[in-house]
């Protein structure tokens, strides 16, 4: 114990602590027993599994945030909705075109199905059509002007086969058949 300014009890209380500070420093830097240094190695290993186990599920939620690029999105929808594929208009235009030999028959390999309009066909383009009329769409047929209802102006339309219509047919082999109205047989 040192005393300082002449050996006040106030002094030795303030050296009694500074010689257990100085002692506590030395505990920090002195070197470890041997169960000391295990228990110490044994909180590093810990530690660095802990940490790997975080870095692990910053990368899976890195990627499972990852936006689809754009061939997934293509991949996704030709193998499992190929008929949301869409055409152009030229693509659809060609693939209208109904080819027959001098008898009428069609040779056509993209004509397959009958070319007979189905009841569904048919109540899908009635409505479709009366809500373009009910819309102020143009009227391809001379009506009387009594008519006034849509569905009556596209029923009188579609007997006459005027709707400007194209009819996707979807195959079981995920294809798909375009029919203009006028090429179909209404029954």
């Amino acid at each position: 114990m040192k005393k300082i300014n002449g050996g006040g009890k106030d002094d030795n209380i303030d050296s009694d602590y500074e010689e257990e500070a100085v002692d506590s420093e030395d505990e920090d830097f002195a070197s470890p027993d041997g169960e000391e240094y295990e228990e110490i190695e044994r909180n590093k290993i810990i530690d660095d599994f802990s940490d790997n186990d975080e870095d692990d599920d910053d990368d899976d939620d890195e990627n499972y945030l990852q936006k689809f690029d754009q061939t997934l999105k293509t991949n996704v929808i030709t193998e499992h909705h190929p008929e949301l594929i869409v055409h152009n208009f030229q693509e659809v235009d060609a693939l209208c075109h109904v080819v027959r030999n001098a008898d009428g028959i069609i040779i056509d390999p993209l004509h397959r199905t009958l070319p007979f309009i189905t009841k569904y066909e048919k109540a899908k383009i009635l409505g479709e059509r009366a809500k373009q009329i009910n819309s102020g769409a143009t009227i391809f047929v001379d009506v009387n002007e009594e008519i006034i209802d849509g569905y009556l102006i596209a029923l009188a339309e579609f007997e006459k086969k005027k709707i400007p219509m194209i009819i996707r047919r979807p195959l079981p082999n995920n294809g798909s058949e375009y029919w203009r109205l006028e090429d179909l047989e209404i029954l």
